[in-house]
C-alpha cells in the first residue's frame, strides 16, 4: 500500500488544483481530498509539498505533513486489525476517517437539555 499527495485538476481547466490523498494498493488506485487547492506552478510533486518560502507554503506544509502521518497510521492501524492486508477501499476509509475525523457530537449540557 502506498499513500501519495497529488495535485490533480482537469487539464482544460487553469488555477488552483484541488491537492489529494492517492491511496495506491494492488494497482487500484483511490483518492481521498485535502480540502485544499494550489496553483499548478507552486505545487512540487516530488517532494509533495509547496514551493516556496512564504508563510502560506509553510502552513500549508506542515498541515499536509500532520495529514500524511495521520493517514499513514491510520492504513497500519486497519492493516494490524485485520491481520491481513486490506483492499484499497478499506485503506481509502480508514485514511478519510484519519483526514477528516468526525465532528464531535455537542454534549446535552451545552443544547440545555439537561
Amino acid at each position: 500500500m502506498r499513500l501519495t499527495i497529488v495535485a490533480k485538476g482537469k487539464t482544460d481547466r487553469s488555477g488552483p488544483v484541488p491537492l489529494y490523498v492517492r491511496v495506491s494498493h494492488n494497482r487500484v488506485e483511490r483518492y481521498v481530498a485535502l480540502g485544499f487547492r494550489v496553483e499548478p506552478d507552486d505545487w512540487n510533486s516530488k517532494r509533495e509539498q509547496m514551493r516556496g518560502a512564504s508563510v502560506e507554503a509553510k502552513r500549508l506544509n506542515k498541515i499536509l505533513k500532520e495529514k500524511r502521518e495521520a493517514a499513514a497510521a491510520a492504513a497500519d492501524e486497519v492493516t494490524a486489525r485485520l491481520g491481513r492486508s486490506a483492499t484499497a477501499d478499506e485503506y481509502k476509509e480508514a485514511v478519510e476517517v484519519a483526514i477528516h475525523p468526525p465532528k464531535e457530537a455537542v454534549p446535552e449540557e451545552r443544547l440545555g437539555l439537561v
